[in-house]
């Protein structure tokens, strides 16, 4: 008769550990993928934290899942949770792993996706993809990313939705060569962002300075990149707010070189 071979600790705990990751209905985090010796320790705060979750109301998981210092066993429970306001959360914690954003950028809902591509977090990898998402909003979100690259920004700069497009104009990011492209853009909102940018060219400045409206011209008049030439001449616009705008900038330069 065979003599069944009696488990050793850290083997049981591997089994628990199993039992506890089937229940939660959830894949096991990198993070748990540890040395049998490690599993006791890892098992026990796992099921501390899943007893936690069980006693907690959603506003506290709600505020559980915002706040930069939850820990990651809990987040990545959390970004599980059935309610999206909750895994909205755990997208825009500060502190939230890039494997968690991973799974959150294939999440079903527009929300949770538009949330990982916003966060300082998130891999270029995964901005790629959801620069291809069929929910403008996220695309939208994508361009305002500080980690987006420009090879993102080119293509975002010809999205279909303008609102994209006004995202890519004030990229701090973008390049010039894009900056030229979206100058010349039909719609106001994207001249406009250009003209806002802090890396637009002198050049481009100059033909905006002569747009037809008076809000793309606004912003001309705000950029640190005008040149006096341009700002005399917009000192002088048939708008009022433009004119206002140009001689506070016009100001400020004259300050800086009375400083100097």
């Amino acid at each position: 008769m065979a003599v069944k071979r009696k488990q050793t600790r850290p083997e049981i705990a591997l089994r628990r550990l199993e039992r506890v990751l089937h229940e939660a209905e959830g894949e096991m985090p990198r993070a748990l993928v540890r040395m049998p010796d490690d599993a006791v320790k890892e098992t026990e705060r796992i099921e501390e934290s899943m007893r936690r979750l069980e006693r907690l109301s959603w506003r506290e998981k709600f505020t559980m899942a915002r706040d930069p210092k939850t820990d990651g066993y809990m987040l990545d429970m959390l970004s599980r949770d059935k309610d999206v306001v909750v895994r909205c959360n755990v997208a825009r914690n500060r502190n939230v792993s890039v494997e968690i954003l991973e799974r959150l950028s294939r999440d079903k809902d527009a929300g949770v996706r538009y949330n990982v591509a916003g966060s300082r977090n998130v891999s270029v990898e995964i901005l790629e993809r959801l620069s291809r998402d069929e929910d403008a909003s996220v695309r939208y979100n994508v361009a305002m990313n500080w980690n987006v690259s420009v090879e993102i920004l080119e293509r975002l700069s010809r999205d279909k939705d303008a609102g994209v497009r006004y995202n890519v104009a004030g990229s701090r990011n973008v390049s010039v060569e894009i900056l030229e492209r979206l100058s010349r853009d039909k719609d106001v909102l994207v001249r406009s962002g250009v003209a806002g940018n802090e890396n637009v060219s002198l050049e481009i400045l100059e033909r905006l300075s002569r747009d037809k409206d008076a809000g793309v011209r606004y912003n001309v008049a705000g950029s640190r990149n005008a040149s006096v030439e341009i700002l005399e001449r917009l000192k002088n616009d048939s708008d009022k707010y433009v004119r206002d705008m140009a001689i506070k900038t016009l100001e400020k330069i004259n300050r800086g070189s009375e400083i100097m």
